[in-house]
């Protein structure tokens, strides 16, 4: 059996083979179409909704920063009072298998640093339809 292929290459017909042959590819791309289906759900929602996203365990205070990925706003943390600002992917990001890899990427690095100059990332996940990481 050849080398299972990545996530992207899943989705391409001429590794029909493979996936007949592979139960762990085939639940893979299942679930990446599960994902899909709820990602398009949610992007309706970010769409439809008026001003900053609700995000549990969060009070959203105002904007920080506008980007090409997403807008990054000041937020307090209601468990601990805590002043963070979280970072959530914008509609026009499109939240495409692509650019949900790439924030996730973002989130996973981030979160290997320390250095007084670079923010910590506390956590990372889904709320409200919208990506969202807490720093």
């Amino acid at each position: 059996m050849s080398a299972c292929p990545d996530e992207v290459a899943l989705q391409d017909p001429a590794h029909r083979n493979h996936l007949e042959g592979c139960p762990a590819c085939r639940e893979r791309l299942a679930s990446l179409q599960r994902d899909e289906a709820l990602f398009e759900e949610l992007r309706g929602v970010a769409r439809h909704s008026a001003g900053p996203p609700a995000i549990p365990g969060y009070r959203i205070e105002g904007e920080l920063s506008r980007g090409g990925q997403g807008v990054v706003f000041s937020a307090v943390q209601e468990s601990t009072v805590r002043v963070v600002a979280l970072k959530v992917l914008s509609a026009r990001a499109g939240l495409s298998a692509r650019e949900r890899r790439r924030f996730e990427r973002e989130v996973e690095l981030g979160s290997r640093l320390a250095h007084p100059g670079i923010v910590t990332v506390f956590d990372s996940g889904v709320a409200a339809g919208c990506y969202s990481q807490r720093r």
